[in-house]
């Protein structure tokens, strides 16, 4: 996802915030030393790995299968899944970042998972909606998508 200067502003407020002060490192102590090396917001964290977001926009992940300090290793987040993910979760921990949240396309439907609101329930424990991806709804394609290619005529 391509930021305006604006936006890129934005998230390196929030990363200089995050890196600061020890009251919005709510999310994972541990990334402090990652999210400077890399210059990345942490956005999301679980078992697996963390997200984080560049000012650039990038969503980089720190897999859990090292130590989080300033030698650990991140990559460019290939799945397009995931990168939505990231978005999602630095607009609700951020809400100065809620630029980042996807709109709702007009030919969306509530998700059945997860009722629409983005999270799933399991013996009292919320949880991000895999069924959407934390969205709330999922994107119908048209059923008579215009012909791709052709001028008309």
């Amino acid at each position: 996802m391509k930021l305006t200067a604006e936006q890129q502003a934005l998230v390196g407020e929030e990363l200089s915030r995050y890196l600061e002060s020890t009251d919005s490192r709510k999310m994972v102590a541990d990334l402090v030393d990652a999210a400077r090396e890399a210059s990345a917001l942490p956005v999301y964290a679980d078992m697996g790995g963390a997200l984080l977001i560049t000012t650039e926009g990038d969503v980089l992940i720190v897999s859990t299968n090292q130590v989080w300090d300033r030698n650990a290793k991140w990559e460019t987040e290939a799945d397009p899944q995931w990168r939505l993910l990231a978005r999602i979760a630095a607009s609700e921990r951020y809400p100065q970042l809620s630029f980042l949240r996807p709109t709702r396309p007009v030919s969306a439907v509530d998700c059945e998972a997860c009722n629409g609101t983005g999270s799933v329930e399991f013996s009292g424990c919320a949880a991000r909606c895999g069924g959407c991806w934390s969205t709330g709804w999922i994107e119908v394609p048209e059923a008579n998508p215009p012909p791709t290619g052709s001028a008309g005529g």
